[in-house]
């Protein structure tokens, strides 16, 4: 059984009103699926290996690297969810297959139905269960002197839009990724 705090914040995060609710636009998904298997990996926009002795990725680099992930593949979406006290955008990163993608408003409706089963009739839960998606929410570096996981998350996010052995797994999953809890 999931924790109750991991349950609370997947709902929040998952449930929060996409950027287009907020005003923002959506950035644009190129029409070929195929066009994601070219996306730029984090070595090549960073100009030095995730990671690399003395090379640390700031948080402007590191949502410039989403955002540019979202303008390339139709499995990526990035949502500014608020600020932090400094200022910085607090991101989380959808990324899911093309069909979910057009569909998450009503993947969102229906897992916050999921989150209090007691409200569904007979055989609803069986129902919905059965055609969701899993939703994983990965959240790196609570505090903002350990950087190394949101360093990181850019090539698990590369990995996760790119690889072709992983599209047909973002079908049945629903990924939130947020590169940093605490960005400041």
């Amino acid at each position: 059984m999931i924790p109750r705090t991991l349950t609370a914040l997947v709902w929040l995060v998952f449930l929060t009103p996409p950027a287009s609710v907020l005003g923002q636009t959506p950035p644009a998904a190129p029409a070929e699926v195929a066009a994601q298997l070219l996306v730029t990996a984090p070595d090549q926009y960073l100009g030095h290996p995730v990671g690399a002795d003395f090379k640390l990725a700031g948080w402007n680099s590191i949502t410039g690297y989403f955002e540019l992930l979202a303008r390339a593949s139709a499995t990526l979406s990035v949502d500014t969810l608020g600020r932090t006290t400094r200022g910085q955008p607090f991101i989380v990163a959808t990324i899911t297959a093309p069909e979910n993608m057009r569909r998450l408003a009503e993947i969102r409706r229906l897992q916050a139905q999921l989150a209090d089963p007691r409200t569904l009739g007979e055989g609803e839960l069986e129902t919905l269960l059965e055609s969701q998606p899993a939703v994983v929410l990965i959240a790196h570096n609570i505090h903002a002197t350990e950087i190394a996981s949101s360093q990181g998350v850019m090539q698990l996010a590369h990995q996760l839009v790119s690889d072709p052995e992983l599209q047909s797994t973002l079908r049945d999953v629903v990924v939130l990724l947020i590169p940093s809890v605490n960005p400041d």
